[in-house]
């Protein structure tokens, strides 16, 4: 019922009362089309008054008045009004109806079950005072008491207030009806999306648990063999039968390697960016030797594609500095890595230059241009996504699309921003400032430049090392390193027989690898540092895992250090070093001549040349054959052996195309003089 309907249709009115008279009274007054028009005049002006509505414009409802003589009769009729959703707007309830209920015993058994609808009490008598109908029907405000006999005036009041009251009431709790259904139903969807919510994210979660096995396997799986390949590498470098033909043939080995090597890192380390398991990891470092070695590193690229590689120093870079060494030498040789890959000629040049700082901390600016192809605005912005390459990317065929992606994000890991300016056909400029922790340099260790680890120096007594691994190639590489640098060594390829070996022999230092069969290297670990002397003995994890917050699950198994597969010789001695305070010898290792001194193939460099020995050193290269070739370059060599060295090197490394337009220019320009 609303107020609109109330207004239009005639609203029903029970009048329960065992007098005839009464009922007949009740539908004279509120049924009766010939009203008492002072009355009518009357109950305008108080409606006016109360409800404000204006004059001959007041809603005269109409009533239909039903009857019932006995309490238990006026209950079956409340129930089937009900039943057929007619309620009854108000009751008129009469105090004395013998031999039934009385009119409070009546209200009472209607209000059990209906407690909302209005009632008016009808009596001649005091039967009751009003506190002892509080005390049986409780406080309220659906009870009105009139007293018999009635005023028409009061009666259509009571009525109409009540009937007003009534729908009002109804239209009310309808609404209220109507909200808690929104309430529940959006309760419901939100309880529902919740549970997607946390279903999906249980998903997330799973996919991503599933994702880092998924890498942990796969980096040990990649790095494994990786391991082999560098370290038999390394192993045959020392060597001082080796001719310089084979260095340079190792040298290659061991450059295909680390490349491969770093394709395999970028794989894993955007899905570590794309988990958000990546963290800085800082130590005190020589920011100097970073920076010459990754010149030393991308000038071999340079000379290769006769590229002039620039640096410029400023004044007051600091040496020893504390930050992620790992992570800034990345960045660099990523972005001249790229530097080089699309520059076709000219040069790239790499500037370092010291911004404010003061003697705790510093901001170093790094910028990295070249005069390459440049890159177009429109992909300026989505090469910094993962696996996305530009057209002239995709045409070298080479690379994953990672390089910028990773470079960017280590960039903002270690408090910068990476920024790019370029031009199509000018070049390009990437740049950024990174702050760095100032170091005092009193109390380091000089470092140790082109030198390698001969032996054990004299007064030291025997260390014995105890190699903990499953794979035989692994412990043979590390046990050939170890035993020609004088350490005696033993072997375990599981856990427990570590173990066993601990207990018999007493190793002073344990290489343990995490993954093996039987007992794996954390359990191995924890048992025997359970034991009293094993307290005391150093253990080191080896692990082909690429992910830097493993070294916190070893450190807490117990280990004293970490070191990560593929082993470098430079590490291993390093960290025996550390854990062990060993002394070793030393010797001066000569540099790759064939590599280091590699020039530049201007025409200029084979004006020294007779152009019978070019020609025939062209028409070797045009063939591909790199025997004829290298026949060649021997007598090359004995009048141009830097130009006979970087040939050689262009050769071991298939680059045929270089050589042959190298020639093809200096054959030009002797036939124009």
């Amino acid at each position: 019922m609303t107020i609109e309907s109330v207004s239009s249709a005639p609203v029903p009115v029970l009048v329960v009362d065992d007098n005839q008279g009464i009922h007949d009274d009740f539908c004279l007054i509120l049924t009766s089309e010939s009203h008492d028009s002072r009355q009518d005049a009357e109950l305008d002006d108080l409606l006016q008054q109360v409800l404000d509505v204006k004059k001959n414009q007041s809603p005269h409802l109409s009533f239909t008045v039903a009857s019932a003589y006995q309490g238990e009769e006026a209950l079956a009729m409340v129930e089937q009004a009900q039943a057929e959703n007619r309620p009854f707007a108000v009751i008129f309830m009469d105090m004395r109806m013998p031999p039934g209920w009385n009119g409070l015993e009546t209200i009472k058994h209607i209000w059990e079950k209906y407690p909302d609808i209005e009632m008016v009490l009808c009596s001649a008598y005091s039967d009751f005072s009003w506190e002892e109908i509080q005390a049986e029907l409780g406080d309220t405000h659906r009870l009105l008491v009139l007293k018999k006999p009635f005023d028409t005036m009061e009666v259509k009041q009571i009525t109409l207030s009540l009937a007003k009251k009534t729908d009002y009431y109804l239209t009310y709790r309808n609404y209220v009806e109507k909200l808690e259904q929104a309430v529940q139903q959006r309760t419901q969807e939100l309880e529902q999306a919740r549970l997607a919510a946390e279903q999906a994210k249980e998903q997330a979660e799973h996919a991503n648990r599933a994702k880092s096995v998924f890498l942990s396997n796969m980096s040990h799986e990649l790095r494994t063999p990786m391991n082999a390949i560098l370290g038999f590498a390394q192993l045959m470098q020392r060597d001082s039968k080796l001719d310089a033909e084979q260095r340079e043939y190792l040298a290659t080995i061991n450059r295909s390697g680390q490349h491969l090597l770093a394709l395999i890192n970028d794989v894993l380390e955007i899905s570590r960016i794309e988990t958000g398991r990546n963290e800085r990891v800082e130590h005190i470092f020589n920011l100097n030797e970073l920076l010459a070695g990754v010149e030393e590193m991308i000038q071999v690229r340079a000379v290769t594609k006769q590229l002039i590689l620039r640096t410029e120093y400023g004044d007051g870079l600091p040496g020893y500095v504390l930050g992620d060494e790992n992570k800034l030498r990345q960045i660099l040789i990523n972005l001249l890595g790229n530097a080089v890959k699309f520059t076709n000629s000219g040069s790239i040049t790499l500037r370092v230059t010291l911004e404010a700082g003061n003697q705790q901390h510093t901001h170093i600016g790094f910028a990295i241009a070249d005069t390459g192809i440049g890159i177009k605005p429109e992909d300026q912005q989505c090469i910094f996504e993962p696996f996305i390459q530009t057209e002239a990317g995709e045409k070298q065929g080479e690379g994953t699309g990672l390089g910028l992606a990773i470079t960017r994000e280590f960039v903002h890991l270690l408090g910068g921003e990476l920024e790019l300016k370029s031009s199509p056909g000018k070049g390009s400029r990437f740049f950024f400032e990174l702050p760095i922790k100032l170091v005092d340099q009193a109390g380091l260790p000089p470092a140790i430049k082109n030198t390698q680890v001969v032996g054990l120096a004299e007064g030291q007594s025997d260390f014995r090392i105890l190699i903990v691994e499953d794979k035989a190639d692994n412990r043979l590489l590390l046990r050939r390193l170890l035993e020609q640098t004088g350490f005696q060594v033993h072997e375990a390829n599981n856990g427990e027989e570590a173990i066993k070996q601990f207990q018999q022999w007493h190793p002073h230092l344990i290489w343990m690898d995490i993954r093996m069969p039987v007992m794996d290297g954390y359990e191995a670990t924890r048992r025997i540092k359970a034991m009293p002397q094993g307290k005391h003995t150093e253990i080191i994890a080896l692990t082909a895992s690429a992910f830097e917050e493993d070294q916190m699950s070893v450190i807490a198994a117990g280990c004293n250090g970490f070191v990560r597969k593929p082993l470098q010789e430079e590490e291993i001695f390093q960290a025996m070093e550390k854990a062990l305070g060993v002394r070793y010898l030393y010797e001066e290792v000569l540099g790759n001549n064939a590599q280091m001194e590699r020039i530049q193939l201007t025409p200029e460099v084979f004006s020294v040349l007779p152009q019978a020995l070019i020609l025939a050193l062209e028409e070797a290269a045009i063939r591909l054959d790199s025997d004829e070739l290298k026949q060649v370059i021997e007598q090359v060599h004995v009048s141009a052996p830097t130009l006979a060295n970087t040939l050689n090197t262009l050769v071991n490394e298939f680059r045929f195309d270089l050589i042959v337009t190298a020639l093809q220019d200096a054959h030009t320009e002797q036939d124009t003089q």
